[in-house]
């Protein structure tokens, strides 16, 4: 039945998406680029679903947020605080991942949207960006870190220090590109994670170096459990914002969460 289907619809496209041969098959190149579409239909037909069930229970519907890994510990959170203020009836699902995860994800409909630092992605890709702001870090260390004292630490200090950096392939090549400009070596990375709440403890129990979002540690500066260097911040300036399909059609819950994004970046980034 399965090899009918298959057949079937091979005819209906005049298309081969299969490659037949004596270790079995594998997808010809129209497959592949029919595999994410299809996949999309199925997950819309999944959301369907859901949303008639969800009319049938009397709620108001379901999302499914991306959001990377960086702000999964501030900003997004106050956003859905916002958001389910005004929707109560909203149930919210938040997945945290990497970039290039959940752009894919998004793509096949897994998910209804991303927020977070946004890349470049394929130009085949099914998406949309809409940029929202400029995400600023910085270097920051421990108050007893060699360079805390410093007027200014050059890039050369910095390629001799030791760093915990976000496992993150594109952070990774700003911050080699940083040095490789400045004729520099890339510093030894002694740490490597996903997680930005480890990276925040690296620095605070290993001290030593890393790089963080600068209203994420607003209140451990404060307080003087960490300080922001004075220098440049390889990968320091990167753009945040939202991804969603570029085909997709918005519900009213998904419109109201794009405009609460937006109403909340002015207090809280823009200002600062």
């Amino acid at each position: 039945g399965l090899s009918r289907s298959i057949k079937n619809l091979e005819d209906t496209l005049s298309l081969p998406l299969l490659k037949r041969n004596p270790r079995g098959v594998e997808p010809t190149a129209f497959g592949l680029s029919l595999a994410p579409r299809a996949q999309a239909i199925l997950n819309e037909r999944d959301r369907a679903l859901d949303d008639l069930t969800a009319l049938r229970k009397a709620r108001s519907g379901a999302i499914r947020l991306g959001v990377t890994l960086n702000f999964a510990h501030y900003f997004v959170s106050d956003v859905i605080a916002a958001f389910l203020r005004e929707r109560p009836g909203i149930d919210v699902t938040v997945v945290s991942g990497a970039y290039p995860d959940l752009v894919e994800k998004v793509q096949i409909a897994e998910l209804d949207m991303a927020f977070g630092l946004v890349g470049p992605f394929p130009a085949t890709s099914l998406v949309v960006i809409e940029q929202l702001f400029q995400s600023h870090s910085a270097v920051c260390c421990r108050a007893d870190h060699a360079l805390a004292e410093e007027d200014f630490v050059t890039a050369e200090q910095l390629a001799n220090a030791d760093w915990a950096l976000p496992d993150s392939p594109g952070f990774r090549r700003a911050f080699g590109e940083f040095f490789a400009a400045r004729g520099l070596p890339a510093p030894r990375q002694t740490v490597k994670t996903n997680s930005m709440a480890f990276l925040r403890r690296c620095v605070l129990d290993l001290g030593i170096l890393t790089i963080l979002p600068e209203q994420m540690i607003y209140a451990e500066v404060r307080r003087g459990d960490l300080i922001v260097l004075a220098t440049e911040t390889p990968g320091g300036l990167t753009s945040a914002g939202i991804v969603r399909r570029a085909d997709d059609m918005l519900t009213p819950a998904m419109r109201d969460l794009i405009r609460v994004f937006r109403e909340q970046v002015p207090a809280r980034y823009l200002a600062a």
